[in-house]
């Protein structure tokens, strides 16, 4: 339990970090305030939780090779409006597979960890 706990507080301070650089990088064009820092962090530590205990369902429905070709490589982005959750794929092919063969199984798993999702959008980078 205590990894688990340094190995989330781990993440959030990457993410603090990423968001004070991303601050920096964008402070003269947006202003930007600490509730809008710890919402941000808090956002996307949702979507990453969710995600990863989605993924653990899906491992089980899928083989090896389906899992490690389509799913391991896809990251959570942010949860908005704590309805929808952004997922990205590195690639265009990856984006358009799940689409069309794993859309409804990453929902399914997503919809039993958090009962408040309803929407999940692929992104690609």
């Amino acid at each position: 339990m205590n990894e688990e706990i340094l190995d989330m507080l781990k993440v959030i301070l990457e993410k603090v970090e990423r968001t004070e650089k991303a601050i920096i990088i964008k402070e003269q064009a947006t202003p930007c305030n600490e509730d809008t820092i710890i919402s941000n962090i808090v956002k996307s530590n949702t979507a990453k939780t969710a995600w990863e205990e989605a993924k653990a369902i899906i491992k089980e429905e899928l083989t090896s090779i389906s899992y490690k070709q389509f799913i391991e490589p896809i990251s959570s982005s942010t949860v908005e409006a704590g309805e929808k959750i952004i997922l990205s794929v590195p690639n265009e092919h990856i984006k358009e597979t799940i689409n069309k063969h794993y859309y409804n199984l990453i929902i399914h798993a997503l919809k039993l960890v958090n009962k408040n999702i309803k929407k999940v959008a692929i992104s690609w980078n």
